[in-house]
């Protein structure tokens, strides 16, 4: 019998590989990232990247690469999996839609043979005719895919021509291997040990029964720290080794070139990224970040090749030297990749993955060419890690990273928030969206700063400013929300509701937009306002301790403040909600909740009964929506630890009040409230605030006694 059960809640985070390519449409650049056994397609945008679509696979992918099948204008997929899977994959995309066809799928899985420990790879040919697998000792898995059929369907399977075929090669201890341009049949190169002597060599795929057969190589001796390989593609060719102080270019026609790294230290370059034919990324174990220029001839001092037996001839150009720049340090790449107009994606298995740009210019303050936009969280390796509880929230706490990757993560179980997309602000303090022309949709954004506020219209898939007559600029904006007058619900809403420290203003909208400010009120303290919570016509706003409550009453050309209730708090308010609920369905669950709960818990029992009151109170939950709702009662936060307090509307007497712990015990920080609100749930009444430790208080309300419950505290994990 199984003793336990176990599951994953969190996927890989650590980035093993990453590609780019025209994956889901020919006029789509795609970035695939794989993290162990999971996919992530994103867009690439102006914007940023977008994810699109994520995929959990039932195996670890050891590798994959983007290529482009002959008469396909999109790039397929090829995987391979840690049980030795093989498949191609391609992508069909309608509008929002994405589904991925098989094109073909195998095991190249083999007994007799030894598998490799690490290093595994699989490369394919400029011309789309072989993929080489080094999956085993002393073994190439080679693919043929020239003659795979043009899947019509996404139920299209497997051409059963596509059969791995097995070649044995006498190099055990490959290092690196890469195919080459410029060659009339499929020709690749490799780095091998042999004694811990590093060397070369080069072989070419031929015959209808492919084999491998030795192709000469110009190259003498390499490096003893030679360990990658890049091909150089069209005009130039050839191919680039890279060591760890030293990298040189290789051509069939000319001698080697070379250059030094200019590092201070030697140090492993793990990985490159191709900028174009002429220019290379490498990235080192230290996360120094290099670009490599291939520097073409003269073309007075290229001598002409014959292109034929004839006297016809033709200038082919020639790298005559090589320039190394250091552009600057960033996170330990496991995989680079070169997206556009300067963005690299550096995607790291040590640490946090990270989206940088290349700059012309040389920072001074930073002396590095290269700006972070944005990076990913990356919680692995972990080294070890400690479980304990804090104020009942089961927490992790790892140590995370290698090397200057290093760091200590608090890990909690909670929801996870994830960035679509990004607008850089300073000094932003709040943000609300509203419909200006449109009843069903917002289409603009009020964005709050420092001293201002501005306003952002969506026009198509971009932000676009936006003037509104009557609404200021000039002030920050405390809150925002659209509203009606009193009688006028049913009526679309066509008054924006601005509140600011000076006071509040009511802006014509939609049918009304261009009226301008239609109508102001100001503290009848000449103090500034605080904070404030509205909810249809009703409108809660605190100055300091005073608490007014005003209605929005005349007609939407002609609206007015009125104000119908007024009172003074022991001690300043912080904040306020007006969120409605429906008395009488929490009058009935609280006495369910009485007679089937405990008292302390409250949670809810899983014994049921056949009552009434439980099915009034589940047949309610699927009933009117809030705005069918009128508040009535206000929920008020007092600073410095002074508790909560619910008020009833519209004449503000305190039904109930309830203190906050004043500080935190284990640092001794004052809690200050920071958000309130009264929410249903399962029928039962509760009021929730968030302090600005990261604590959640709730207490369950029962209006019929006018009394706040059990508090009951939780850390929140976001």
């Amino acid at each position: 019998m199984s003793q336990f059960y176990h599951v994953a809640t969190q996927r890989s985070t650590s980035v093993t590989k990453a590609l780019t390519g025209n994956f889901t449409d020919p006029n789509d650049l795609n970035l695939l990232i794989i993290k162990n056994s999971c996919l992530e397609l994103y867009d690439v945008t102006i914007e940023g990247l977008k994810l699109i679509h994520d995929v959990p696979l039932n195996a670890s992918v050891l590798t994959a690469l983007f290529f482009r099948r002959k008469f396909c204008k999109r790039d397929a997929l090829f995987i391979l999996t840690h049980k030795a899977d093989i498949a191609i994959i391609e992508c069909n995309r309608k509008n929002d839609s994405i589904e991925f066809a098989t094109v073909m799928s195998a095991s190249i899985a083999d007994n007799a043979a030894r598998m490799l420990d690490q290093g595994f790879d699989a490369l394919v040919d400029p011309a789309a005719t072989y993929i080489v697998i080094r999956m085993y000792y002393g073994m190439l898995k080679l693919i043929p895919i020239a003659n795979l059929s043009e899947p019509r369907d996404p139920l299209n399977r497997v051409d059963q021509q596509a059969v791995p075929i097995s070649v044995r090669i006498e190099e055990t201890q490959i290092v690196d291997m890469v195919f080459l341009y410029g060659y009339a049949t499929p020709t690749f190169a490799l780095i091998y040990e042999d004694d811990m002597v590093a060397s070369i060599k080069m072989y070419d795929i031929f015959g209808k029964d492919p084999t491998l057969r030795s192709v000469p190589v110009n190259v003498d001796s390499i490096e003893t720290s030679s360990k990658i390989l890049i091909p150089v593609p069209a005009p130039y060719s050839g191919f680039i080794l890279v060591g760890d102080s030293i990298i040189c270019y290789h051509t069939r026609e000319t001698f080697h070139i070379s250059q030094y790294i200019p590092q201070a230290q030697n140090s492993r370059i793990v990985c490159y990224a191709k900028v174009d034919s002429r220019r290379y990324l490498l990235g080192d174990i230290a996360g120094r970040l290099y670009m490599v220029h291939l520097l073409p001839q003269d073309e007075k001092t290229i001598r002409p090749i014959p292109s034929t037996s004839r006297d016809m001839t033709h200038a082919t150009p020639r790298i005559g030297s090589i320039r190394i720049e250091l552009l600057g340090e960033t996170a330990i790449p496991e995989s680079i990749v070169y997206l556009d107009n300067g963005v690299v994606f550096i995607g790291s298995y040590l640490g946090d993955s990270q989206l940088i740009r290349l700059n012309p210019e040389i920072d001074p303050k930073t002396n590095s060419y290269i700006t972070i936009l944005e990076e990913f969280t990356n919680i692995g390796p972990i080294v070890d890690m400690v479980f304990f509880e804090n104020d009942g929230q089961s927490q992790l706490i790892t140590c995370s990273g290698c090397y200057k990757e290093g760091s200590l993560r608090i890990i909690r179980n909670g929801i996870g928030i994830q960035e679509r997309a990004t607008i850089d602000k300073e000094n932003l303090k709040g943000v609300w969206c509203f419909p200006l022309e449109s009843d069903t949709y917002d289409d603009s954004i009020i964005v709050s700063l420092i001293g201002r506020s501005q306003l952002l219209r969506l026009i198509g898939d971009d932000l676009g400013q936006l003037k509104l007559e009557g609404f200021s600029l000039g002030e920050r904006t405390l809150h925002c929300d659209v509203v009606h007058p009193k009688g006028h619900k049913q009526n679309p809403r066509p008054l924006l509701l601005q509140a600011t420290t000076y006071g509040l203003r009511l802006i014509g909208i939609q049918g009304l937009m261009g009226r301008g400010c239609l109508a102001k009120w100001r503290s009848p303290t000449d103090r500034s306002v605080s904070s404030l919570a509205s909810r249809g016509d009703c409108v809660v706003v605190a100055s300091g301790s005073d608490l007014f409550a005003l209605r929005i009453t005349g007609t939407p050309e002609a609206p007015e403040f009125t104000q119908i209730g007024n009172t003074v708090l022991p001690h300043e308010v912080a904040c306020v909600d007006l969120t409605p609920f429906d008395r009488s369905v929490a009058a009935k669950a609280a006495i369910y909740s009485a007679a089937f709960q405990s008292p302390v818990s409250g949670i809810r029992s899983s014994t049921k009964g056949n009552n009434s009151e439980e099915e009034a109170m589940d047949s309610s939950s699927s009933g009117d929506p809030l705005d069918d709702l009128e508040p009535e009662y206000a929920a008020v936060g007092m600073w410095m630890g002074y508790g909560v307090a619910l008020l009833t509307l519209p004449s503000l007497e305190v039904v109930c009040s309830e203190p906050l712990p004043t500080m935190v015990p284990t640092s001794g920080i004052a809690i200050l409230p920071r958000s309130i609100t009264i929410a249903q749930f399962e029928g039962l009444a509760y009021l929730f605030t968030v302090t600005g430790d990261g604590s959640l208080y709730y207490y369950n309300l029962d209006c019929s006694t006018g009394w706040c419950g059990h508090i009951v505290s939780s850390m929140l994990a976001l």
